[in-house]
């Protein structure tokens, strides 16, 4: 069996590094990858020791359906959604020390949940009407809670902490588990989708439409502990096929400096098309401000990722391979690495930030010398790489996964 052997000085730094972090939920734990995205930010960042040699397979583990989510992952445990007959799916544990399946569970059918988890709790919306919570217990989940809400419309959740913060029926919901009514609710019914937590406030995307106007993506912000709107900004047009329905959700990455919304349809700022806008965000005496104009982001295949330095990691179709955006004078600066015999089609999922290395699902690279370090042989990719301390999991071929590290040298 193999154990993580952490020296008691490194984990004092590590500690040190993510304690005034954590609580703004910017940079994952280096053990916990808790939500679809890394973070309730929706940063992708993660504070793991990254793999930067040459990597072998530890374990690979074939699971009992086509992965239909995400890992999610705490301590030793990463958790799974897999499809099972019809509309059914099941949520599965695996300990990624032994690969190992630990636990499964069939769940209400229904659409794929999304699942996130804190403290060793799974929480997923079931059946788009109802918040559940799970335990892990021995070969089976257990079932500790369902909030059933008045409302028929949940989005998936975002946890952190005893707050759990859902969008139902065009509202903003914050919860406690297993407390029967919401802490409080807020907004009208224009909210959409799931929301992002960063510091004090939670942020959410809603539809808005002025008069004279062409239908608009708003941003509101929310402070978390009384649920008052602190902001209403009016990010940018829908171009022709006019506002998404509550099904394709934007994505929302939030960092100390920017807020990075990836809309489900095309849109039109200044004039220009873009797939992704950036809002510039400060504190002044305590109230969030933004800059007036988002700065226009091409079209990119998905989700961005932010690294420490504030360059802006991208996948890019045309040409192919990955974009770094520097930030100099005000505007970003792109760099275009193009890499066809390393990024096609099938691995084309969101990066992840560890430190000044970036996992592109199937393979790596430097930043700052833009060397390309490794590469996996893997299959399809649909889901971007989990990072665990000294290692990474990756879902292959939608049934399979598998562990990386790093390659053992031979005397």
């Amino acid at each position: 069996m193999r154990s993580f052997r952490i020296t008691t000085g490194l984990v004092l730094v590590l500690l040190s590094q993510f304690a005034a972090a954590e609580p703004d939920a910017a940079i994952a734990h280096p053990l916990r990858w808790s939500d679809p995205n890394g973070t309730p930010a929706g940063t992708r960042r993660s504070a793991c020791l990254p793999l930067t040699d040459d990597v072998e397979e530890s374990w690979s583990l074939r699971l009992p359906g086509a992965v239909a989510a995400p890992i999610i992952y705490w301590e030793r445990i990463a958790y799974l959604i897999c499809r099972g007959k019809k509309d059914s799916h099941y949520l599965v544990a695996v300990d990624v020390i032994e690969g190992k399946l630990l636990s499964k569970k069939l769940l209400p059918k229904g659409p794929p949940p999304q699942p996130v988890v804190w403290d060793g709790r799974v929480y997923m919306t079931i059946g788009g009407t109802e918040l559940t919570e799970y335990s892990r217990a021995g070969k089976t989940f257990n079932r500790v809670y369902t909030h059933k809400l008045a409302q028929t419309t949940l989005s998936h959740p975002i946890v952190f902490e005893n707050e759990i913060y859902v969008v139902a029926d065009g509202f903003l919901m914050r919860i406690r588990a297993r407390r029967r009514s919401p802490v409080w609710t807020a907004g009208d019914d224009t909210l959409r989708g799931r929301p992002a937590l960063y510091g004090r406030h939670v942020y959410v995307v809603g539809r808005g439409q002025q008069h004279g106007f062409a239908p608009s993506m708003h941003l509101y912000v929310f402070d978390r502990k009384d649920g008052s709107r602190v902001l209403a900004h009016n990010v940018a047009e829908y171009r022709r096929g006019g506002i998404p329905d509550a099904s394709k959700p934007a994505s929302i990455t939030v960092t100390e400096s920017q807020v990075i919304i990836g809309a489900p349809t095309p849109l039109r700022t200044r004039g220009v098309a873009c797939s992704h806008v950036m809002i510039d965000r400060r504190y002044q005496d305590n109230v969030l401000t933004v800059g007036h104009y988002p700065a226009r982001l091409q079209n990119y295949p998905v989700p961005p990722a932010m690294t420490p330095l504030g360059n802006l990691v991208f996948t890019s179709a045309k040409p192919i391979g990955w974009v770094i955006q520097t930030l100099k004078g005000g505007r970003y600066i792109s760099t275009v690495q193009e890499n066809r015999d390393l990024y096609d089609r099938a691995q084309r999922v969101g990066p992840t930030v560890l430190g000044d290395i970036v996992y592109f699902g199937a393979w790596a690279a430097d930043i700052r010398t833009r060397r390309i370090l490794w590469r996996l042989p893997v299959g399809q990719l649909r889901y971007p790489a989990v990072p665990i301390d000294g290692g990474v999991l990756i879902v292959d071929d939608l049934v399979t996964l598998r562990e990386f590290r790093a390659r053992r040298r031979t005397r």
